[in-house]
């Protein structure tokens, strides 16, 4: 090879080497920008992550209040069948009244009888 086509290689390859720092060079650029976004994403994450923890929190404090309801409603439920339907409380009302009725027909059998008593006290004393 002469001198001149050796010359002519090596510009040649000293173009080709320029090229390629430049296309590094833009690279590096490339990776900084990622880099950069990647620790922006990074930080995001952090955030996200603190929030699912409170989230978390949050979910333990449902679950013992679901149990909390959940041990209550089954309490209830024991209760409920002692306790007295409407109409139970409608019988028990006109039950009631019956002998609210039969109570005041007593009594006045009894003011009758008191009167009675009292007048033959009073003619017997006189």
């Amino acid at each position: 090879m002469t001198p001149q086509e050796m010359e002519a290689v090596l510009e040649h390859l000293d173009r080709r080497f320029t090229g390629m720092d430049g296309r590094l060079e833009r690279m590096e650029g490339r990776l900084t920008g990622v880099e950069d976004r990647m620790t922006g994403v990074q930080d995001r994450l952090a955030g996200v992550e603190g929030r699912v923890t409170i989230m978390d929190e949050r979910l333990g404090r449902v679950e013992v209040s679901v149990q909390s309801l959940d041990l209550r409603t089954t309490h209830i439920e024991q209760v409920l069948p002692t306790l007295a339907t409407k109409d139970d409380l409608v019988e028990a009302r006109r039950e009631t009244r019956v002998l609210i009725e039969d109570v005041r027909g007593d009594v006045r059998l009894l003011s009758e009888h008191m009167t009675t008593l009292f007048e033959r006290l009073d003619r017997n004393s006189q």
